[in-house]
């Protein structure tokens, strides 16, 4: 069984795009992200399960809000922890493709060399 939050934990939820490993075609899911900035997916709201993701996550963030009460504050540097996590994310699915990309030259560079030392 996974960890339970209390809506309190949230600090945001959005709709993004999934990784381009991840997908073949363009894909969308919702994530909800915890106050140290990791994100969550949030469970059957991607577009494969729902037409509007990005009204539904918007929905989902307007009874977050009501449901979090008055007195809620944002954690102390919340926003900056989602950003730098997002920023990590983007640098790895750009230098998962680059390493892809190398991987594939170099193997086949060391075919051509087998081939063309046989």
């Amino acid at each position: 069984m996974g960890l339970v939050w209390v809506w309190g934990c949230y600090q945001s939820a959005t709709a993004d795009r999934l990784p381009l490993w991840w997908r073949v075609a363009e894909r969308v899911s919702a994530y909800a992200y915890l106050p140290g900035g990791k994100r969550v997916p949030l469970p059957c709201v991607e577009d494969r399960e729902v037409a509007g993701v990005r009204t539904e996550a918007a929905f989902i963030r307007s009874v977050w809000t009501e449901l979090r009460g008055p007195g809620w504050q944002p954690g102390p540097d919340a926003e900056a922890r989602i950003a730098r996590a997002a920023a990590r994310r983007e640098w790895w699915a750009r230098s998962a493709w680059a390493n892809v990309v190398i991987g594939t030259a170099t193997l086949a560079g060391v075919a051509l060399l087998v081939v063309l030392l046989s």
